[in-house]
């Protein structure tokens, strides 16, 4: 919210850290079969009493699902 620059020590283009003051298209990501694969990011959260949190959030993708079977051998 009171973000105005980043640190110049950081070096943010080598580790793709990006700070999202607006809104903004969740990125798309095909793999070499041209198949849309889930993107991941990260979420940071530093609160002034010290409370820190972090999240990763990846896409989710319907038609993508896993059958699980019951062994009957087992």
């Amino acid at each position: 919210m009171h973000f105005k620059a980043l640190n110049p020590k950081i070096d943010a283009k080598r580790f793709n850290i990006h700070v999202v003051q607006h809104l903004t298209p969740f990125p798309t990501r095909k793999n070499n079969n041209g198949k849309q694969e889930p993107v991941a990011i990260g979420i940071n959260s530093f609160g002034m009493g010290g409370n820190n949190a972090h999240a990763i959030v990846e896409e989710y993708h319907p038609s993508e699902r896993t059958n699980l079977t019951k062994d009957s051998s087992a």
